[in-house]
This record gives C-alpha cells, structure tokens and sequence, in this order.
C-alpha cells in the first residue's frame, strides 16, 4: 500500500501545480507518453529502478531523453522523482495523476467485460446509459473475454457490477447447492 500512498502524494502536488499554471491537458498528455514509453521499454524500465546508478546518472539519462520534449513543469517533477528515489513508482504516480485529472474534468472511466467485441451501436448505447446513470462523462475500456459466455462485467472505480451469464450461472449453483431437499 506505500506504492499507493506515494502515488497519491506525488500525484497531487503535480495535480496542483498543473493545475495552478492552467496546464493540466498538456501534462497529462506528456506524462502518458513517459509512462507508456517506461512501459514499453524494458530497458528504460530497468534503468529507472536500477539501485547501482546513481541518481545523476538517472537525470542525465533522463535529459537526453526528454528535455527538450516535454515541458518544464513535468521535466522537473521527473527530476524531482529521481531527487526523492521515487522513480520506480512513475506508472502509479501517473495513474494516479489521470484520475485526478478525470475527477476534475467530470469523467469516469468504466472497465468492461465482454464474451465478444461489441459493436459501436452498443458501446455507444452502453455509453449514453451510463452517462446518463451516472451524470459523468463516460470512457469505456472494453476488454473481451470468452469465458463469460454472455452478459457484461462493469467495473466503476471500486465497484464491480457482474452481469455476466457464467456469475449467474454460479449463483443458481450454489442455490442449488444450500437447497434443502426433504
């Protein structure tokens, strides 16, 4: 839970500062881009969590990578990361920092599981319910998997609404299962 703790901390003060300067859109599409790009790359990855360079070795790098790419606020809050040791946490820090952005912008991202690609109709349907629900902008995040046989599975920040053909198919099992026969 540290990971979680020092995202949100480092996450808000970039929030506040983006946010003071009237830059968040700019930051939040830079800083999906270095994360995607630590993603993606393992050997960025590795040097970033890696305990034999030292923290001015990590800045060079750094710098050669991405100071004239991004925008200063952003450039020295990646500093600033390697200054506290709190680079290995840049995924969660980013994460963290789109859900802040999101929350301030009205908008909800909605995880979605489906046993088959859904058309645009339906995820424009699915869409416009939600909004409507739930009174926030809505971006769904549809991920297939056959395994459910049918229905949907939401996922809403912490909330998970099953609808799927295979969990009801699992509670009438174990209906069955606690029904007493005489």
């Amino acid at each position: 839970m540290i990971e979680e703790e020092v995202a949100k901390k480092y996450a808000g003060a970039l929030f506040d500062l983006a946010n003071e300067e009237e830059d968040l859109e700019t930051i939040l599409d830079e800083f999906s881009e270095v994360a995607t790009l630590v993603q993606e790359n393992d050997e960025l990855n590795q040097m970033l969590g890696h305990p034999g360079l030292d923290y001015h070795q990590k800045k060079e790098i750094l710098g050669e990578l991405f100071s004239d790419k991004l925008s200063t606020t952003l450039f020295n809050f990646l500093q600033l990361l390697i200054d506290k040791k709190r680079e290995v946490y840049l995924t969660e820090i980013y994460n963290s920092f789109k859900q802040l952005v999101d929350e301030e912008q009205n908008k909800l991202i909605v995880a979605v599981t489906a046993p088959i690609e859904l058309s645009t109709k339906y995820q424009t349907k699915l869409t416009d319910k939600l909004q409507t629900i739930l009174d926030k902008e809505i971006e769904l995040e549809i991920e297939v998997d056959p395994d459910l046989i049918g229905g949907l599975v939401l996922k809403i920040g912490d909330k998970i609404i099953d609808g799927s053909v295979q969990n009801y198919l699992q509670e009438i099992e174990l209906d069955l299962q606690t029904l007493e026969v005489s």
